[in-house]
């Protein structure tokens, strides 16, 4: 995943985060804290495998498949200089 280098920043987020919170008072609290756990509630379930989206299966038939729904962004090219003994059939 792309997104591990920002792992080592969580807990520097967290501690910003705490004290943010922290500042804040009473309902204002209640409504941010709310709104973070919606947020952090969502993104898993966006970024969750297979929830909302299946990943393509790899290999080339997918890519096959784009170029196919995209006619004007020239991945068939791309893929016939790349793998060049590929044959696609229309």
């Amino acid at each position: 995943m792309k997104g591990t280098y920002l792992l080592q920043l969580a807990p520097i987020a967290a501690v910003f985060f705490a004290q943010g919170a922290m500042m804040l008072r009473g309902r204002a609290r209640v409504v941010a804290l709310a709104l973070s756990l919606a947020a952090v509630a969502a993104a898993a379930f966006v970024f969750t495998e297979g929830i909302l989206f299946w990943s393509a299966p790899p290999g080339v038939a997918a890519w096959v498949a784009w170029a196919r729904q995209l006619p004007g962004s020239h991945i068939e090219e791309a893929i016939r200089w790349l793998i060049p003994t590929i044959l696609i059939v229309r």
